[in-house]
């Protein structure tokens, strides 16, 4: 007696679990698991294909740079797809762009270390890259913000220092890298476009 309960006991849970709600729910096979699995495989690997960004270097030119009056007969270096730029004897500018759905641009003045390091020396340098490129570097905001001291600079080695504006429009937006190497200091400011 006890098995003819325990097996109609049985039967009933598994019968249950097979409902939900009035509808009789049936067992899904493991080809149609295979089949389903293999589809979303196909799916997901159409979708980063489609989405993908080929990053290809070769495309970057210097159209860029052409009409900047301040960049005129500067060096255009096709292997590294950098422009360099004498400023004055002591100043050069190095210009690098990269990318494809998202552009990175990262402009580096390099001084001769006879400068003396300085947060005037960093922000008068950042000022005049931000007049080169105004609306990726955003000029005005740059300009205001370095005027009421929002750059915050943290020195992460004895000759490299990491900038943080530190305002709202500005902080994800920017990154400021400060290097001292070779008797020169490097000031670069650098953004996605």
């Amino acid at each position: 007696m006890k098995i003819i309960i325990f097996i109609l006991f049985f039967i009933s849970v598994f019968t249950s679990c097979n409902r939900v709600g009035n509808q009789i729910v049936q067992p899904v096979s493991v080809d149609e698991i295979k089949r389903e699995t293999n589809d979303l495989d196909a799916h997901q690997a159409n979708k980063e294909v489609t989405d993908m960004c080929i990053f290809d270097q070769s495309t970057q030119t210097d159209d860029f740079l052409k009409g900047i009056e301040e960049l005129k007969g500067y060096v255009w270096d096709n292997n590294s797809k950098t422009a360099i730029k004498e400023l004055s004897e002591d100043k050069v500018i190095s210009i690098y762009r990269e990318g494809c759905d998202e552009l990175f641009l990262e402009t580096t003045i390099i001084l001769n270390n006879k400068n003396e390091f300085s947060n005037e020396l960093i922000n008068q340098n950042i000022i005049k890259i931000a007049k080169l490129f105004p609306n990726e570097y955003e000029e005005a905001l740059v300009k205001d913000c370095l005027n009421t001291n929002c750059l915050s600079i943290t020195k992460e080695s004895p000759s490299n220092y990491y900038g943080n504006f530190m305002r709202y429009e500005l902080y994800e937006l920017l990154t400021v890298y400060v290097r001292i190497e070779n008797n020169k200091i490097h000031i670069t400011l650098g953004t996605y476009l």
